[in-house]
């Protein structure tokens, strides 16, 4: 008697800890396998089993055959509220079911909250329903005397003596052994089954997401109409300052430090190679442009936390005309390399330019900074 009323409440405090742990995995942003083991099964079982646990305190087995007779006549008595009770095979089966019930729910709460839907917000909604099932289960089980409460035991393969224990299930008697075996094997067979498709569907809620961290840069293009025929600056006139102006957005899911190099370049395009302005790259597929000359704007370093944005606003002043000119952003994780190109930034962003004369005339000259090799 003492035994079993120990374990009553075992499986609950073990389900209560597990919750807890999985808690302090999620606060403390661990990943690998240990947030695997410890919030797969709090995504696609404990909920359930909290569920269940409250809903069946009591120990004992659905009604076979015998009980509900061959019309069926028995069947309102077997599960009445007086008489509702699972066992240990049934309680996994309906946990895993369960669970895929509670966490959509959960989920949709959240849409219809100020929270955004983001999985931080889904786990907590989580481990607060949990917990409060969880705590109700505690309660329903404390209403029942020791001898009717749920109490788990460890399970026994069926057919090996005379007596199979599954988590609260018992039965005897030589001449319903061998169905009992059946029974007992198809039962954990669907459990199997269930618990195969949830860890599936868990692993895909749980795991750590891939490193998708990223920078953007952009040009700031400002008011844009239907009479806009560039994002920026496209047409510059030799001697006049143009303000151009950057965009750097931290995606990277850290606080990352930058350093920025912007430089006007004359390059030397093949007519077999098509300009890419305005994209965001990372240096990559640009080894058939050969850059001529380059002078260096501007530069300077910043710190972005995660999600913030800082506006750069460089000043060039072309000294030469041409429509093989352009102007590039070059954006680095950490301080910029000695010989700053397209090649060697983290983001880089190109913008071809065309430079006039004050007077209109298209006069080329090449007072630019020294020759460079291919960028």
């Amino acid at each position: 008697m003492e035994s079993r009323a120990a374990r009553g409440y075992l499986d609950l405090l073990v389900a209560l800890g597990w919750l807890a742990l999985a808690a302090a995995v999620t606060a403390l942003s661990l990943d690998g396998i240990v947030r695997l083991v410890l919030l797969a099964p709090t995504t696609v079982f404990v909920p359930g089993y909290a569920l269940v646990s409250l809903v069946y305190p009591t120990a004992g087995s659905p009604p076979d055959g015998s009980t509900i007779g061959p019309t069926g006549t028995g069947l309102r008595k077997a599960f009445s509220r007086g008489n509702h009770a699972i066992g240990g095979v049934e309680r996994i089966a309906l946990a895993v079911v369960w669970s895929f019930v509670i966490v959509p729910s959960v989920a949709l709460g959240v849409h219809f909250s100020p929270f955004p839907i983001e999985t931080q917000p889904i786990q907590i909604g989580v481990f607060g329903v949990t917990f409060v099932l969880l705590v109700g289960a505690f309660v329903s089980r404390a209403r029942q005397s020791a001898d009717e409460r749920f109490a788990p035991t460890v399970p026994s393969l069926p057919g090996v003596s005379g007596r199979s224990s599954g988590l609260g299930h018992s039965s005897s008697g030589l001449g319903t052994s061998t169905a009992s075996a059946g029974r007992s094997w198809s039962q954990a067979l669907l459990v199997v089954s269930l618990l195969v498709l949830a860890s599936s569907v868990g692993y895909a809620l749980v795991a750590p997401p891939a490193n998708d961290g990223f920078t953007e840069l952009y040009v700031q293009s400002g008011d844009v109409s239907n009479e806009t025929t560039s994002l920026y600056p496209s047409t510059l006139v030799r001697g006049e300052t143009q303000p151009f102006e950057f965009g750097v957005t931290n995606r990277e899911g850290s606080s990352v430090e930058y350093s920025y190099v912007v430089a006007f370049q004359r390059i030397d395009r093949p007519d077999s190679a098509t300009g890419s302005a305005g994209t965001n790259q990372s240096g990559s597929g640009n080894s058939s442009v050969e850059v001529i000359a380059q002078t260096e704007v501007d530069r300077g370093e910043f710190e972005l936390a995660d999600g913030e944005t800082r506006n750069v606003t460089a000043r060039v002043t072309p000294q030469t005309t041409g429509d093989d000119l352009r102007v590039v952003a070059l954006v680095y994780r950490g301080d910029p390399p000695s010989d700053p190109s397209v090649e060697n930034a983290y983001r880089s962003l190109r913008l071809p330019v065309d430079v006039t004369a004050s007077d209109g005339s298209g006069t080329n000259d090449s007072a630019l900074g020294a020759p460079r090799g291919d960028r």
